[in-house]
C-alpha cells in the first residue's frame, strides 16, 4: 500500500506522520469471514491507512464481533 505521509488514520483520524507507523486496515475487517475463507478472500479486501496501535486496538473489538 502506497501511501503519501502525513496521511489520517481511519481509526482515529489522526495524521499518520511515520512510515513505521503505517499499517492496512482490512475492510470489511477479516475476522468477518470465516477462517477457512481468510487464505483466499485476502487479496480482495480494501487496505485503508491506519496506525499500526490503532489497528491492533482494534483487533479485540473484531475478534468479539466474529462468530466463525
Amino acid at each position: 500500500m502506497r501511501v503519501k505521509l502525513p496521511t489520517p488514520c481511519s481509526l482515529c483520524g489522526e495524521p499518520i506522520l511515520k512510515k513505521d507507523e503505517l499499517t492496512g486496515e482490512h475492510v470489511p475487517p477479516k475476522l468477518f469471514h470465516p477462517k477457512s475463507m481468510r487464505p483466499n478472500i485476502r487479496k480482495q479486501l480494501w487496505k485503508v491507512p491506519s496506525h499500526k496501535d490503532c489497528n491492533e486496538s482494534y483487533r479485540e473489538d473484531a475478534e468479539h464481533l466474529s462468530f466463525f
